[in-house]
């Protein structure tokens, strides 16, 4: 697991990029298939009415992984007054 975690934070330069991309990619095969079989879920599919929202949430997280990827977000410093 120690050698997962290095090889992720040596390719991305935030870990959120491919979380997002994750999480993209799996809501537009939803929207795109008629169903994954994830092994806890059995069966795992979106309602027919709302395969477009699964194929526009799954498109803004790959477009937002992106964004993340190359336009990292800066580091937060936290100033205490006093």
């Amino acid at each position: 697991m120690g050698k997962f975690i290095e090889w992720v934070t040596s390719k991305f330069q935030h870990p959120l990029s491919l979380l997002f991309f994750l999480l993209g990619s799996l809501l537009l095969l939803l929207g795109i298939t008629t169903g994954l079989e994830v092994p806890l879920l059995k069966q795992l599919t979106p309602d027919v009415h709302y395969r477009w929202v699964s194929l526009a949430l799954g498109w803004g997280f790959v477009l937002l992984a992106i964004a993340v990827y190359y336009v990292p977000p800066k580091p937060v410093t936290v100033v205490r007054p006093g």
